[in-house]
């Protein structure tokens, strides 16, 4: 996945806390597209993760990551493409 090719270079360059937050969401949203809710947290949870390090767990962004990780159908991409089981984020 490139997503994950993504993530890593940021992890290299040392950004991840400033811009791993929009590649994890952007993993989130496929896997959601998909109908593949068990790696859509995977995905969501690393986005909320980051985005709470970098600009706390009370912003807007925090608080709707929240709620996909709750539940990944709530994301109006959910089930758009047909159903696959993709990956999920290495932990």
């Amino acid at each position: 996945m490139q997503v994950k090719l993504g993530i890593q270079l940021l992890k290299e360059e040392g950004l991840l806390e400033r811009a791993g937050a929009s590649f994890y969401y952007d993993a989130f949203q496929f896997c959601a597209s998909c109908s593949d809710k068990r790696n859509a947290k995977q995905w969501v949870k690393k986005a909320l993760e980051v985005e709470t390090l970098g600009r706390g767990p009370d912003t807007p962004t925090a608080k709707q990551y929240k709620g996909y990780l709750e539940d990944p159908s709530r994301h109006r991409s959910f089930g758009l493409r047909p159903r696959q089981t993709l990956t999920g984020p290495v932990v």
